[in-house]
């Protein structure tokens, strides 16, 4: 938003740096802190403005407040003269101002937004925060698939659910069914008389931590507080090591 909005009401700025005073009296008027006796006009008549626009003047050498009639009429003012103007209306009104406009100048989307009292500039930035939620969001499931190359696709599908559900607000990505039974490593030893040291090697040596024998899951290591890739192992890999264990005891 590269506009100065005020109580829901752009405020025009000329392509000298000059803000409109008309408009800033119509805001003000539509939050309820100036009435016409507030009009730029009056404002402009006080032997106390014309003081003050004659010291800023003299100052920088340029004028402070134009009257522009024909074109893109109105009363125009530099910034110091806006804040007199404002505050002239009302002391709180030339704090919002003020902020407004110290916003807008450092490209403070959000706080100008949240200061110009636009129901629809708030919905907007509140949409595309939204969005650069989601976008962040995806970039981490890249990143986390990047980390754990070695995850099954169940695996994958409930990391994403569980950081982009809460951020959609609906279930978008289901949680997968999980139908078969799948075993640990040291349940397998447990069953099989073994150790998951032995039963580890013997996987190794022949290759069966594939996805015809199971899948990998990311459990939290023994040893740590680390997540770690953990191979479970279906009915198929519980096959595969037992006739291995067969051979070898044989």
């Amino acid at each position: 938003m590269s506009k100065l909005i005020i109580a829901d009401n752009e405020i025009g700025i000329n392509k000298d740096g000059m803000y409109c005073l008309n408009d800033l009296h119509k805001a003000a008027m539509s939050a309820g802190k100036a009435s016409a006796s507030h009009r730029p006009s009056e404002f402009a008549r006080s032997d106390n403005t014309k003081a003050f626009i004659e010291a800023v003047e003299s100052e920088a050498d340029t004028p402070a407040l134009k009257i522009v009639k024909g074109g893109v009429s109105g009363t125009w003012a530099v910034e110091l003269v806006v804040m007199k103007y404002a505050g002239w209306i009302d002391p709180a009104y030339e704090v919002q101002v003020y902020q407004a406009v110290q916003a807008l100048k450092r490209g403070d989307l959000a706080a100008a937004i949240n200061l110009s009292g636009s129901k629809a500039a708030r919905k907007s930035l509140d949409d595309m925060r939204h969005a650069k939620a989601i976008e962040l969001n995806l970039a981490n499931v890249e990143k986390f698939r990047k980390l754990f190359p070695n995850l099954g696709e169940k695996a994958n599908q409930t990391f994403a659910a569980a950081l982009l559900n809460p951020v959609l607000g609906m279930d978008a990505i289901p949680l997968p069914k999980i139908e078969e039974k799948f075993y640990t490593t040291t349940e397998l030893a447990e069953e099989f008389e073994s150790t998951p040291a032995m039963l580890g090697r013997l996987a190794n040596q022949n290759n069966l931590k594939i996805n015809t024998f199971g899948e990998y899951r990311l459990s939290k290591s023994q040893y740590s507080s680390k997540q770690v890739e953990q191979f479970y192992w279906n009915i198929q890999g519980k096959e595969a090591i037992r006739d291995i264990l067969v051979r070898l005891r044989t």
